[in-house]
């Protein structure tokens, strides 16, 4: 369709690459060695498992989604456990905590069902394709690599950074000179990647993950729900933005076959 150019903005972590799921078995391994090394004091799994996302939400708020910030937050819960129940902090138990958390960015990266496909058939239709993604620059490009899609995202399209926010995502706009209301957001997280972008104007589609991560939580207002859509399944989002094109098209050409209102002002 010769009218459909518009801009897409894709999410890379558990939007178009599995990625929360790792996260959720170094969290588990966690919990278990903790469990462990506290068996005699009667704490719970559940209650490990809480404090160390408490902890480790905390962190992303304050440092952001840079790649430290998971490893170091199984240190934290490690060494308050420790003080909690009055027995030293061992050196060498939070190098091994330290090495389970960064183990998570060296797992096998794994794209979702018609991730590639989709992204084909946007960029065959005209879409222009950007990457907007959080995290640390050196290992969102080395997955988009080891993907197979980095060829679908231009160097200079790829926005990577460790705040997600309305503030970065307008750079991104401004940067690229992107219309707002041409553009497309989609992601998995309601909170980094919808609400930011409906507050901008733009378009959204929401790609829900199965295991959501807390921080991406987030209540969309009544008066965005005209803008965005949420799918069960990436191989949605070119329908949805074919048929939002087709319908505008449609507009359009009603306008222009109607033609400017009359000037109803009585003569003088």
């Amino acid at each position: 369709m010769d009218q459909m150019e518009p801009h897409v903005i894709f999410d890379l972590d558990d939007t178009l690459v599995h990625c929360n799921v790792h996260f959720l078995r170094a969290r588990q391994a966690f919990v278990e060695r903790m469990l462990l090394l506290f068996a005699d004091t009667g704490i719970s799994g559940e209650e490990i498992w809480r404090r160390q996302g408490e902890i480790d939400l905390y962190q992303v708020q304050r440092e952001g989604l840079g790649k430290d910030r998971f490893p170091r937050s199984l240190v934290a819960a490690y060494r308050e456990l420790c003080s909690r129940f009055d027995r030293p902090a061992d050196p060498e138990e939070e190098k091994r905590l330290l090495l389970l958390g960064y183990q998570v960015y060296q797992s096998p990266v794994e794209l979702y069902p018609g991730a590639r496909e989709v992204l084909e058939e946007l960029r065959d239709r005209g879409c222009q394709l950007y990457l907007y993604t959080g995290g640390d620059e050196e290992i969102q490009v080395q997955k988009l690599v080891q993907a197979g899609i980095d060829r679908y995202f231009a160097p200079d399209r790829r926005f990577v950074t460790p705040f997600k926010d309305r503030i970065r995502l307008r750079q991104l706009l401004e940067l690229h000179r992107i219309p707002e209301s041409e553009s497309w957001m989609v992601g998995n997280s309601l909170r980094n990647d919808i609400l930011p972008a409906l507050q901008l104007g733009l378009q959204a589609i929401h790609v829900p993950e199965a295991q959501t991560w807390e921080f991406d939580h987030a209540v969309i207002p009544e008066d965005y729900r005209s803008r965005w859509r949420s799918v069960s399944d990436l191989r949605e989002v070119p329908r949805v933005i074919v048929s939002r094109g087709e319908e505008g098209e449609r507009v359009r050409r009603n306008r222009t076959a109607i033609g400017p209102p009359e000037d109803s002002t009585p003569g003088l």
